[in-house]
């Protein structure tokens, strides 16, 4: 089905897409490393390792968050030929999972999940186009994050940043976009990478934890005094009611610096990306 037009060849849509994401992701990645003079030897090395882990735990993810259509049998999981499907979610913890294990004696642990993040979440735009021709939009959001990615590359940020802004933001993308009326327990893949991710990320980042909470203690205490005083100051509860009213205006604006801050970032990283991309040629 294409924009919920039946077409002879919609069999092959899926496959197509897979094998352009990977051949993306894979091109993306090896530029990115070879710009930060990554040896190429390590680097074939890693997308190889990548693949083996992605596919065997984005098959398994599908057998386990899909158990009603394999039956819990081993030989549908084994024969993916005859029994196809294939977890995102998984490829990704797999990915990771394989690379931690190869990586986590070297130095450029980080700086490699960090390459890989624009290149990942660009894959991922271009299998989730299967999606938007069956009615989805999750794609034009990967494809925000892919360039919001891009434009935050120019400037330098803690190790693991951009990995975990990666799969935080598409977690987001994925639970904005997620249909409630096939709501089940699937949705615990970008409920769990989410929580998990900002966890992750809070400890990279070197937040102190008591400063931070001292903070929020003192944001509690202003919002209890504040309400205080407008329960018993009568001006104080005009501006409050004028506030409320004026609530949608004030609402509308900064919802608008948001949109144009993500458009303006957006427009620029696709400038960047065209860019390069007449660069390489």
């Amino acid at each position: 089905m294409l924009f919920g037009l039946p077409i002879p060849w919609a069999g092959l849509v899926g496959p197509f897409l897979f094998l352009l994401a990977i051949f993306s992701f894979a091109f993306l990645f090896w530029r990115a490393g070879e710009y930060e003079y990554i040896e190429t030897e390590l680097l074939f090395d890693i997308l190889i390792i990548w693949a083996i882990g992605a596919l065997v735990f984005a098959r398994l993810f599908d057998f386990v968050f899909n158990f009603a259509s394999y039956g819990w049998s081993l030989p549908r999981l084994i024969f993916f030929n005859v029994y196809g499907g294939f977890d995102a979610w998984g490829a990704l913890f797999g990915a990771f999972f394989s690379g931690f294990l190869f990586l986590r004696k070297k130095k450029i642990f980080f700086s490699v999940f960090d390459l890989a993040a624009a290149p990942a979440v660009f894959g991922l735009f271009i299998y989730s186009l299967g999606n938007l021709m069956r009615g989805g939009f999750e794609a034009i959001g990967y494809f925000a994050v892919f360039c919001v990615l891009k434009r935050l590359e120019v400037h330098k940020r803690h190790k693991g940043f951009f990995a975990c802004f990666a799969v935080v933001s598409t977690a987001a993308v994925s639970l904005i976009f997620y249909r409630p009326d096939i709501f089940d327990f699937r949705l615990l893949r970008p409920v769990g990478f989410l929580i998990l991710c900002l966890a992750f990320w809070y400890i990279l980042a070197k937040r102190s934890v008591k400063r931070d909470f001292k903070n929020i203690l003192g944001f509690l205490l202003l919002v209890v005094f504040g309400a205080r005083r407008v329960l018993t100051n009568v001006g104080e509860a005009d501006k409050f009611a004028r506030d409320i009213i004026l609530f949608p205006f004030y609402f509308g604006k900064v919802l608008l610096f948001f949109v144009r801050l993500i458009a303006r970032e957006i427009y620029l990283g696709t400038l960047g990306m065209v860019k390069a991309i007449r660069g390489y040629k």
